[in-house]
Order: structure tokens, then C-alpha cells, then sequence
């Protein structure tokens, strides 16, 4: 599924990213690979909806929007 979304693209990107992180002593490549395992985790537990789950809309987002502001102001 991971191929399908992103393709092979993403992962020679990665692996450009990765190679001049090694590379260039001033990056801190625990920092980033810490970032890549924390977005990869993010991903998984956020996938995308199987077939016949309804997807988010933006009508979902703003009503989100107007309950937080709503929780925010006690109205």
C-alpha cells in the first residue's frame, strides 16, 4: 500500500536525504530518522479509510473548527 501512495519516488528521496545526512557532520541524523519513525507511526495510525468508510470532508474540519471555538469561549 505504502508503494501504491508514495511510489518509488519517495523512497529515492529518502535515500538522497538519508545519504547526505551521513554525509554532513553538522546534521543530526537522530533527530531526522527520529522524525521519520515518528511520522511513519502518525501514518500508520492515521491510514487511509478502507473501501465503504466514509471519508473526511472539509464540512468535518469546520465543524470541528466551531466546537473547539465554541469549547474555547464556554458558549
Amino acid at each position: 500500500m505504502f508503494l501504491y501512495c508514495f511510489g518509488y519516488r519517495f523512497l529515492a528521496l529518502l535515500g538522497v536525504n538519508v545519504a547526505i545526512g551521513f554525509s554532513l557532520p553538522f546534521i543530526d541524523m537522530g533527530a531526522h530518522l527520529g522524525g521519520l519513525v515518528g511520522g511513519l507511526l502518525a501514518a500508520y495510525l492515521t491510514q487511509i479509510p478502507d473501501e465503504g468508510e466514509r471519508e473526511v470532508t472539509a464540512s468535518d474540519f469546520e465543524e470541528i473548527r466551531v466546537k473547539w471555538e465554541k469549547s474555547l469561549t464556554g458558549s
